[in-house]
């Protein structure tokens, strides 16, 4: 969720002091570009709040990082989960030993506490329709008749659902590690280096299996093989999209030059063109995140919830019931988990 709305990013200075803009170039390889704009753009707000307040940006208390978000929130009607990513996003751009101030500062715990305890979750009663996109992928044909872009598209989709993967995931994708056994029962095993979750507090690589499906035009394995061999294959290697100092063979590459990788941005696009064609009941449903539809469809198909959270890497069923189920519909699908 993004706390600023859109109509407010255009024409805006963007200029922060320096102290924060080191420690923001500090962070940028841990967080990503994406992030750290939204960063750079709550600190922009943050900096034009202390100056009225006469508060060191620097250097403030939790009662003043509190004031300023709840100043905010009233101004922009923010939601309590809004608020607590705000006040540690905010908190995030500090110096270190402020930063740990404030978080253990009881008015900042109290705050947190509060606003989860304001928090009320919303029946999950809609319920998502995949044969439209089924259509659609069957009207398009085998993957090797397809363009490249609509082959792009259909595997980033597939493999996103199927393996309950963020966009940030297949970015981060090695085919020099991943493994592919061609055999009647051949199987694909994707390696993910250094995915946003960690094991441990250690970044690590995760490994993801895909099995062959009965349905050739629905198989995440045969599009994954199609779209490398459209893609030619190709092994050179380039930066890790948020790790310093470490380079990966990527998955997905651009159209017309396969030696440059895609962004995790843009991978999301090629899956949103899918998804957009997903039928929603009642039609006021959002158009869903992959991950989230292709771990609560295997759900509704009757996969244990464990194997669901393993898969997932998600910390506890806890985590994906409140915050990735996003139905609690119990009608069973289906084909994309039928084989």
């Amino acid at each position: 969720m993004e706390p600023w709305p859109k109509r407010q990013r255009s024409n805006r200075n963007t200029a922060i002091s320096r102290p924060a803009e080191a420690r923001l170039t500090a962070l940028l390889p841990v967080v990503g570009d994406r992030h750290a704009r939204r960063l750079r753009t709550l600190r922009v707000d943050f900096e034009a709040w202390s100056i009225r307040h006469e508060v060191d940006p620097d250097a403030p208390t939790a009662a003043d990082v509190v004031s300023f978000v709840e100043d905010f929130a009233e101004d922009r009607d923010w939601v309590p989960a809004t608020c607590r990513a705000v006040l540690s996003q905010v908190c995030r751009v500090l110096p270190v030993a402020v930063r740990a101030a404030i978080q253990q500062d009881p008015q900042y715990l109290e705050y947190h506490r509060t606003s989860r305890l304001a928090t009320v979750r919303p029946l999950k009663d809609g319920s998502y329709d995949l044969q439209p996109i089924f259509a659609l992928l069957r009207e398009w044909g085998p993957n090797d008749r397809l363009s490249l872009s609509k082959l792009t598209r259909k595997t980033a989709w597939l493999l996103a659902t199927v393996g309950f993967l963020r966009p940030s995931d297949l970015a981060r994708v090695n085919v020099a590690q991943c493994t592919d056994q061609d055999a009647p029962d051949g199987f694909l095993r994707l390696a993910i280096d250094a995915p946003k979750e960690k094991r441990h507090g250690t970044r690590y690589v995760r490994s993801v299996t895909f099995n062959l499906h009965a349905d050739p035009l629905l198989c995440p394995v045969r599009a994954y093989r199609a779209y490398r061999k459209a893609t030619g294959f190709s092994s050179t290697s380039v930066p890790h999209p948020v790790v310093a100092g470490r380079r990966i063979t990527p998955l997905f590459r651009m159209v017309i030059d396969h030696d440059r990788p895609v962004t995790a941005d843009t991978i999301r696009v090629y899956i949103c063109d899918v998804m957009r064609h997903i039928g929603r009941d009642p039609p006021s449903l959002a158009v869903p995140k992959a991950r989230a539809l292709g771990a609560t469809l295997a759900a509704q198909a009757g996969t244990p919830i464990a194997d669901i959270v393993a898969r997932g890497a998600w910390s506890s069923q806890d985590m994906f019931d409140h915050f990735y189920r996003i139905s609690s519909a119990t009608h069973r699908f289906h084909q994309l988990y039928s084989a």
